[in-house]
């Protein structure tokens, strides 16, 4: 600095102060300075700073310039000059760029950053152009109108990413823009502040790329695990990944095992539409190892993720060069990311770009392959919950077929079962030796028996099916629990044992619910109890399990033995399918192990539960409980099996209606019938049996449920509604009895509403079929009049016969006349009907497969089936219940197939019949002729 500037620093500093009329004082604290500090100021002993200068000038009203301003323009530019090299040593000290820019935007100021950013001497940067950082094109549209906004007095601010001058590397700047007007030109300038912030700025942004990606993923996560269908959220994810990545042309292409293909599951672009699956991608992506892991003669990108199970990224030039197809268009580039969870890889999800200068960056990569394992998760819970699906409706499928088999396979038993029971009951009835009557009364057991087992096993097919529903009718429990004492009570004499009843007083007699099923359940128990008990007895004890309300009754049932008993830890599965106590148990005691299981079911449905406590020789207590409604008085009683009274020889006998269709159900019903004294006359459908009763009066009627043209149902309701109005029946309330095949409630109900009076089951129980008939009667002249005389002693004749020698027994007689318990000469009519009805119904099936009358082919199918299979024509059978099943199911192709094999049969089973009856010499008539 010249040596004059502190004189005339200090002389000017003096003058104006003196002018403005301050005191030393007064001054220093206008200037926020030490008194001393100024005091030294103006005696000249210490330079002053520019701040000083500038703050002294606005505390005295006057400008820098004023302070410092001599006569001599020499000592005036030294100052000047002096002090731009203060500023300048101290803008150079900060590592920020710092220039000063005049009106013609040209530089006049650059700090030390700009040659050491630039690469080039200060004084070539000195009254060049500005932009020297920038781009001609940038700097034309972006900084110049900045510029020139700053030099007509405004603040700017700007930052951005700017490539860097030298290296050409993206870097983030601040950039602050200031105006500034020369305090001597008065000319404006604009002050440049650029501050390089690249590391924050990466921090900050990778801070909200990181935000950003946690909530894409969240929402993702969140409209995958709310959606039903994985089809749905397809567009959903796209339209959010679009928000970080362009997803213009997006696809999702999934992995099917079954057909060993990857199919599109969802594509969106206008470049590729209905894109052909990869066939046989097991072989196009075989399991990854060491040795394949750069073989790429798949040479397909979908397949190579899936083989890899990790992201590619390839543009158009690789593609090119590995020679690697990709489905559709072919793109500029293409990024896939697998589709995983856990190790396996479910399918692929891809985007393409078609802009040549498009490119995916590796954080692209990763936000896809995050929410490509986040719809892993839906596809893999969908494709569980489809097999799960699928494996329901197979378990239920398999469950119908078995249900419907089992009820198909009882009322096949039941069937001959019926006439097993039917004429062993005859026979019985007849007078026989000894010996014989110990044989029939063992074939009548084990029917019985048989019919047990069958009634058990198709109670626990529909309580499998969840088909079992319980009746809801009102009852009376003492008539239950006393017919079930009575049962029982031929069983308990003859092993010595009592059998007791304990029924609480406070129980109420007439209940709703369903009668049939509680008699099942107590006698299950009883029976048991009896069965395991050697001496001692068997009490049934019923009382309430809590109070009775207006619309329930909680009622407590206990069975309790003094039997064997059983040990703690076997009682815990006592009441599991197909178990009992030890394998001795049933090869004592015999047994399916049903009984319990089922009655567990049973009270179960009934709203209760079921345990039983017992210990070894000292007996058991099985107690269940069962919810019921309170009923009201019924007139009917429980079905009781029961002999049929003697009426009176001067009362007329009842007149009977049996609408039946099956000719060998007509000749065992009418012979039991007729034996037990019985007027009988037979209608072989519903549309005969409305005529019969509008020709004549009836005491009852045996109502077959299934016949042709009209079922017993239908020809029931028809009946209660007085009939056809041009031909109604003479008397509508007549009892009727339904006689079916089909033991289940579904087909009860359907009788019951149909105005049915009653409910018998195939094999008829001809003795409970007696003790209907007796209790639906009036007993005015309408019970059945005593049975005639039994015939005399009968020696018993073998069964007579053709040996049947063809491979698969078209008539195989002797086994027909063993299973019916029959001899030739109560074979022989049955033999002759059955070939008239066979030669009927095989022409009506003729007729009904021409018309394309699937319905009637099956009912038709199945009296034939039911025919042959009585005869013995075990084959004939067996092609009637194929032609049975396949009309039942519409295949009128296979029908005609069946139809076909069942007629040639059929011819071969004529000619058995016409030998057979030629070898039968003597031919007794079975029973009295029906009336018809």
């Amino acid at each position: 600095m010249n040596i004059r500037t502190p004189l005339i620093f200090c002389e000017n500093l003096r003058r104006v102060r003196q002018q403005a009329s301050l005191d030393l004082p007064g001054t220093a604290r206008r200037a926020a300075m030490d008194s001393d500090r100024l005091r030294a100021l103006e005696a000249g002993t210490s330079d002053p700073s520019l701040s000083e200068i500038c703050a002294l000038a606005q505390a005295l009203g006057t400008t820098a310039a004023a302070l410092v301003a001599h006569d001599d323009a020499q000592a005036k530019a030294a100052w000047d000059k002096e002090e731009i090299r203060r500023l300048e040593r101290a803008w150079s000290s900060t590592p920020d760029l710092i220039c000063v820019i005049d009106r013609d935007l040209r530089y006049v100021l650059v700090n030390d950053a700009y040659p050491a950013l630039l690469g080039i001497p200060r004084e070539r940067i000195l009254g060049t152009p500005a932009g020297l950082l920038l781009p001609a094109a940038t700097f034309e549209r972006e900084a110049k109108p900045r510029l020139l906004r700053c030099l007509g007095g405004e603040t700017v601010e700007w930052q951005g990413w700017f490539d860097h001058p030298r290296t050409r590397e993206q870097i983030f700047c601040v950039c602050r823009f200031m105006p500034w007007t020369d305090p001597v030109t008065k000319a404006p300038h604009v002050i440049i502040i650029i501050r390089e912030q690249t590391a924050q700025q990466r921090m900050l942004e990778n801070l909200r790329e990181s935000e950003k990606t946690t909530s894409l993923l969240f929402r993702v996560s969140n409209i995958i695990a709310g959606s039903g269908e994985t089809e749905e959220v397809y567009p959903i994810i796209r339209r959010i990944l679009g928000e970080v990545i362009p997803t213009e042309h997006f696809y999702v292409a999934l992995v099917d095992h079954r057909h060993d293909r990857l199919d599109f599951a969802y594509v969106a672009s206008d470049r590729d539409r209905d894109l052909p699956p990869v066939e046989r991608l097991s072989r196009l992506a075989p399991p990854l190892s060491k040795d394949n892991f750069g073989d790429f003669k798949c040479g397909n990108l979908l397949t190579e993720v899936i083989r890899t199970a990790h992201p590619l990224c390839v543009t158009r030039k690789v593609m090119r060069m590995t020679g690697m197809a990709c489905p559709g268009a072919l793109p500029e580039v293409w990024m896939g990311v697998p589709i995983r969870v856990r190790q396996e890889v479910l399918g692929v999800m891809a985007v393409k770009q078609f802009d040549r200068h498009a490119r995916y960056a590796k954080k692209d990569m990763d936000i896809m392959l995050s929410v490509a394992e986040q719809l892993a998760y839906g596809v893999d819970r969908r494709r569980t919950m489809a097999d799960l699906r699928a494996a329901k409706v197979e378990a239920d499928r398999a469950n119908r077929a078995k249900s419907d088999f089992l009820a198909g396979m009882s009322h096949e038993i039941r069937t001959p079962l019926n006439a097993v029971l039917g004429l062993a009951d005859l026979l019985l009835a007849s007078r026989l030796e000894p010996e014989q009557i110990d044989y029939l009364e063992t074939i009548r057991d084990s029917a019985r028996h048989l019919l047990t087992v069958v009634g058990d096993i198709l109670d626990l097919s529909k309580i499998e099916a969840r088909r079992l529903d319980l009746e809801d009718i009102d009852f009376d429990l003492s008539g239950v629990l006393r017919s079930t004492v009575k049962t029982f009570g031929t069983m308990a004499a003859k092993k010595g044992l009592w059998l007791n009843l304990d029924l609480s007083p406070s129980v109420p007699r007439h209940l709703r619910g369903d009668p049939n099923r509680l008699r099942q359940i107590i006698i299950n128990l009883v029976g048991n109890a009896l069965k395991f008990t050697e001496s001692g007895g068997v009490t049934i004890r019923v009382a309430h399990a809590e109070p009775a309300t207006k619309t329930k009754v909680v009622l407590r049932f206990e069975v309790t033995d003094t039997g064997i008993g059983l040990p703690r830890q076997q009682s815990a599965t006592l009441f599991n399918m197909f178990r009992q106590a030890d394998a001795s148990t049933a090869r004592k005691y015999g047994g399916t192990g049903l009984g319990l299981a089922i009655s567990r079911q049973l009270v179960e449905l009934m709203g209760g539960s079921i345990e039983v406590s017992s210990a070894p020789n000292k007996g058991s207590t099985f107690r269940f409980t069962a919810v019921f409604a309170p009923g009201r008085p019924t007139l009917k009683t429980a079905n009781i099996p029961a002999p049929a009274a003697n009426a009176p020889a001067d009362r007329a006998p009842a007149y009977i209606l049996l609408a039946e269709d099956n000719p060998v159900n007509v000749k065992l019903a009418g012979a039991h019938l007729q034996k037990l004294g019985y007027r009988l006359s037979v209608a072989q459908s519903g549309v005969q049996a409305l005529e019969a009763l509008a020709r004549e009066r009836f005491d009852l009627v045996l109502m077959d449920v299934e016949m042709p043209g009209m079922d017993g149902v239908t020809a029931s309701g028809i009946i209660r509604t007085g009939g056809p109005a041009d031909h109604p029946v003479l008397d509508p309330d007549v009892p009727i009895v339904a006689v079916t095949a089909h033991a289940s409630p579904e087909v009860r109900r359907r009788c019951l509403e149909a105005g049915m009076d009653e409910y018998l089951t195939k094999p008829i129980n001809f003795a409970e079929l007696a003790a209907i008939i007796q209790r639906l009667l009036p007993s005015q002249g309408k019970t059945p009049p005593a049975p005639p005389p039994a015939p005399s002693p009968v020696a018993p004749q073998p069964p007579a016969g053709p040996t049947d020698t063809s491979p698969h027994n078209i008539l195989d007689t002797r086994a027909a006349m063993e299973r019916l318990g029959i001899d030739p000469a109560g074979y022989a009519p049955i033999l002759a009907v059955s070939a008239r009805e066979i030669d009927k119904r095989l022409e009506l099936c003729r007729t009904a497969l021409a018309q394309g009358n699937l319905a009637d082919l099956a009912l038709h199918a199945h009296t034939l089936k039911s025919t042959t299979s009585t005869i013995g024509a075990g084959q004939g059978a067996q092609y009637a219940r194929s032609l049975e099943h396949a009309a039942d199911a519409g295949k009128l192709d296979e029908a005609a197939a069946h139809l076909r094999d069942l007629e040639k049969e059929l011819h071969e089973v004529a000619v058995c019949i016409q030998a057979a009856l030629r070898q039968i010499t003597t031919v007794k008539p079975a029973g009295p002729p029906l009336r018809s």
